[in-house]
C-alpha cells in the first residue's frame, strides 16, 4: 500500500513556479510508475488531512479538482488498482464549536515600545511610567485537552468573543493560555481583544476533529460537556419525520 498526504504538498514549492496540481500529479505519476519495477500495486490511499471548514487556506474542493483528474489518468476505473482516503479531519471538524470560560486573567506591565504591524490600534497606558499594559486570560480547556494540536496546527486557535462589544472599545495585546501548571499550555501567543471579565467566554469555531478525541485528564481537569444543538428547520423535520416517516423513495 503506498499513501502519501497533504503534508507531502510542500508549499516551499509554490514559491518556486510549482503549483499544486505539478505536486499532485508527481505524486500520483511516481505511484503509477511502481509496476514498471515489478510492484503490482491493488490498493492506493491517498491519506487525509482534507480541510474541514470554510475557513481553510486550501478548501477542500480545490484539492479534489487537482486528485481526480489525476487519479482518473494515472488510476482509471479499469488498472485494477482500488482508490481509498481518510477523510477523518474533513467530516467532523466544522460539526463542533467549543466554548471556554474565562477562570483567570493577568495584567502584565512592559515597557512601551512599538507594537507589531496590525496592532497600532490597541490602546496603552501613557500615564503610569510610559508602560504598556498586555493582558493573559486563563481558560478552563487547554493543551492538553481540547486545543492539543493547536502547536502543530495554529489555525486551531481561532477565537471570537461571545457577546458583541462596541466597536469603539478598547483592546489590547493579550494571551490566552490553559488551566493546567504546564508552562507550555499556551493556546494563543498573540491576539487583539478587549479587557474581558472574568466569567466571560470565548468562542472556537471548527473544533471537531482533533480535539474531543484526543482529550487527556492531565492535572485531573475533566472532559467537556458536549450538547447538541440543531436549527429549528432541521428540528422540525426531525419531527415530522418520526411522525411520519421516511418520505416514500422517488425513482
Amino acid at each position: 500500500m503506498n499513501t502519501f498526504t497533504p503534508a507531502d504538498f510542500d508549499f516551499t514549492l509554490l514559491d518556486d513556479g510549482f503549483c499544486i496540481d505539478d505536486i499532485v500529479e508527481q505524486k500520483i505519476n511516481e505511484l503509477s510508475e511502481s509496476a514498471e519495477v515489478g510492484y503490482n500495486m491493488t490498493l492506493l490511499d491517498i491519506g487525509g488531512g482534507f480541510p474541514g471548514s470554510d475557513d481553510s487556506e486550501l478548501k477542500f474542493e480545490e484539492f479534489t479538482a487537482v486528485i481526480n483528474p489525476a487519479l482518473d489518468k494515472y488510476f482509471p476505473a479499469d488498472s485494477g488498482v482500488r482508490v481509498i482516503a481518510e477523510p477523518g479531519r474533513y467530516y467532523p471538524t466544522s460539526a463542533y464549536t467549543l466554548a471556554v470560560n474565562i477562570i483567570s486573567k493577568k495584567v502584565v506591565l512592559e515597557p512601551v515600545k512599538k507594537l507589531p504591524l496590525g496592532m497600532e490600534h490597541v490602546a496603552f497606558d501613557d500615564i503610569t511610567n510610559k508602560r504598556s499594559g498586555s493582558l493573559m486570560y486563563y481558560v478552563n480547556d487547554g493543551i492538553h485537552g481540547s486545543f492539543n494540536q493547536v502547536h502543530f496546527d495554529p489555525h486551531h486557535a481561532m477565537h471570537t468573543l461571545h457577546k458583541k462589544h462596541q466597536q469603539d472599545m478598547l483592546k489590547y495585546p493579550c494571551s490566552i493560555w490553559g488551566p493546567t501548571c504546564d508552562k507550555d499550555d499556551c493556546i494563543a501567543k498573540e491576539c487583539i481583544m478587549p479587557d474581558l471579565p472574568t466569567g466571560e467566554w470565548l468562542v472556537f469555531n471548527n473544533m471537531g476533529a482533533y480535539t474531543i478525541s484526543m482529550y487527556s485528564n492531565f492535572n485531573g481537569f475533566e472532559d467537556p460537556i458536549i450538547h447538541s444543538v440543531m436549527s429549528r428547520t432541521v428540528w422540525e423535520r426531525i419531527q415530522q419525520i418520526s411522525a411520519e416517516g421516511l418520505p416514500a423513495t422517488v425513482e
